[in-house]
């Protein structure tokens, strides 16, 4: 059960960063 919330957290923060990563590319895109 632990390990697969570590997973499931770990997936959940590699989006987050992939999305932030985005937005600040294309905020420079823009720029």
């Amino acid at each position: 059960l632990k390990k697969f919330q570590i997973r499931r957290l770990q997936m959940l923060t590699e989006k987050s960063i992939f999305f932030y990563c985005k937005g600040v590319f294309q905020n420079l895109h823009w720029r």
